[in-house]
């Protein structure tokens, strides 16, 4: 029995590595509106070595007035796309008043397609999505 569930614990970590080492060569992305970091951003990151990235960060504004974009620019080769900000602690809440960030997140594969990712609009820090290889 021993032997039995030693075993099952070897095959369950070599399986949970080789499937985040076959995921090393795809970015992740994730867009997050977190007050407890104070920071409304989209950002698409590698983590092994750099990519050819970009992101978009939608922010809603209040009174339905729309919303503001924040860009990393062009699709370039990079470990990590940033767009959006972190806020002084004081200035979160006041700074655009409404909660709501929705990222777009492009990488340009190996073979030349551009892939684009759309996040749902997202209202909170999205730990559980943060980084990880999700393309």
């Amino acid at each position: 029995m021993k032997t039995r569930i030693k075993t099952l614990s070897l095959l369950s970590i070599l399986t949970m590595s080789s499937a985040a080492f076959a995921a090393i060569d795809k970015p992740g992305y994730v867009s997050r509106d977190c007050a407890v970091a104070f920071a409304k951003e989209s950002i698409t990151v590698t983590w092994f070595g750099s990519a050819e990235t970009s992101a978009k960060s939608y922010h809603k504004l209040p009174r339905n007035q729309g919303w503001v974009t924040y860009t990393s620019g062009d699709i370039v080769d990079t470990w990590r796309s940033y767009a959006g900000f972190v806020a002084e602690p004081g200035q979160y809440n006041s700074y655009e008043g409404v909660k709501g960030v929705q990222g777009v997140h492009q990488w340009r594969k190996p073979d030349g397609v551009v892939d684009i990712r759309n996040s749902n609009v997202i209202t909170n820090c999205n730990l559980l999505t943060w980084g990880v290889s999700n393309w």
